[in-house]
Parts: structure tokens; sequence; C-alpha cells
């Protein structure tokens, strides 16, 4: 299933150079903080994203680092974390049934939109995410101008 395609400024909004460059700088900060040292997230944890969606399998559990992903580039040769103006694809990652992240510090699941993608996290049925320790967050989400949907029944922090 192809994901629309994000480039610019989201429909009927316009930014200006300083704005675009603000919200840019500020998922980029986001970026940065989730790879300091200490933290340590899963990124692809499930398999590289395809034109934007990934599924999580129950295989994994239980996911105890974490599960990361952001908006993945239409062009893999370019970065849409130092680019402003490289496309992207939304990003969908889904857990399928029985998935169990258990995170002891840190986020349980990180998503990231860059480039006004739009980001959504889909849990199955019984699929869980549940974190443990000082300042862990069970869903982190993140995009310049792009929707945040999170759909999940289970979330323990």
């Amino acid at each position: 299933m192809n994901q629309p395609l994000r480039t610019g400024a989201a429909s009927g909004v316009r930014l200006s150079r300083a704005q675009s460059l603000l919200l840019t700088t500020a998922l980029a900060s986001v970026a940065a903080g989730l790879f300091a040292p200490g933290v340590v997230l899963a990124a692809d944890e499930c398999g590289a994203a395809q034109q934007g969606v990934v599924t999580c399998g129950d295989t994994g559990n239980p996911y105890s680092d974490g599960i990361e992903y952001v908006t993945p580039a239409v062009d893999p040769t370019q970065d849409p974390g130092l680019d402003p103006a490289a496309p992207v694809y939304d990003l969908t990652v889904n857990l399928d049934p029985g998935v169990a992240v258990e995170r002891a510090d840190g986020a349980g699941v990180a998503l990231i939109g860059f480039n006004n993608g739009a980001v959504t996290l889909n849990g199955g049925s019984g699929a869980s995410i549940a974190v443990t320790g000082t300042g862990s967050i069970g869903v982190l989400a993140s995009t310049s101008a792009g929707d945040i949907t999170i759909n999940t029944s289970s979330l323990t922090a």
C-alpha cells in the first residue's frame, strides 16, 4: 500500500524559512537526544520500512531496547533529518497481536516525522507497551508539521 508522499509545507500551511528551520532544529534535537549516550533504542528493530510501512511481529518479543523509526526518505541517498526539502513517506508502524515492548529506561516506541511526514502507531489486539524507570516514556511521537496518530489498547508506564 503506497503512503502519501510529503514534501515541503503541509497543504494550506505556509511556513517562513525561519519557522521551517526552527521546526527542523527542534526535531533534530529530539532525534539527537534519542541517540545520546546511555539512550539505547532499537532503530529499525522490525526491519526497514517499505514505503513508510513496517510491521513488528511477536517473534522479537520482548522488545527490551524499544522500537524506533523515522519517516523514510523517498530517495534513500537523502537524509530528511539534515535536508528539510527531502521528500519523505508517511510512517506507519504496526504492532502485530501479542507484541510486547518492555523497556527499562527510555521510550518504548519512538516515532519521528521529518519534513511534514505523518507518523502512525497501530497496536494490534494484545500488543503491549510497558516502560519503567525515571523519565521513561511509553510512546514518543514528534513531527515537524505532519499528523500524529496513536492507536494502542495497552500502555503501562
